[in-house]
């Protein structure tokens, strides 16, 4: 219940900017020690099973684990996008200057045309 109260009401937050440097690996870490606490509880939960509140909490937990499963997705998402953009800027100079070449070249097989037709 004190999640659903914490998040009732999300106009406070500030997103993040994911061009922030190191913003991904932060959230990687953040993740990492979710997963990390969660795999240590259930490991508490399993050896203290036999009681039905203890198999609530270890099913509970496997779904926390589920969900953190699709947030990892999400990250790799994230983060090949980040890559993906990354790579294209680096290349946008080359880009630029492919276009500029092709456009010299074209200019230049036209003149050769023209010149030769006369």
């Amino acid at each position: 219940m004190a999640i659903q109260d914490g998040l009732s009401d999300l106009t406070h937050l500030i997103i993040p900017d994911l061009e922030q440097p190191g913003m991904i690996e932060r959230l990687y870490k953040a993740f990492e020690g979710q997963m990390e606490s969660m795999e240590a509880r259930l490991r508490e939960l399993v050896a203290e099973a036999g009681s039905a509140a203890s198999l609530a909490d270890i099913d509970k937990t496997v779904k926390t684990l589920a969900s953190l499963a699709k947030t990892l997705g999400v990250l790799i998402d994230l983060k090949r996008a980040s890559d993906e953009e990354a790579a294209e800027e680096d290349g946008d100079g080359l880009a630029s200057d492919a276009e500029a070449l092709r456009a010299q070249l074209a200019d230049r097989l036209g003149r050769l045309c023209e010149g030769g037709a006369h």
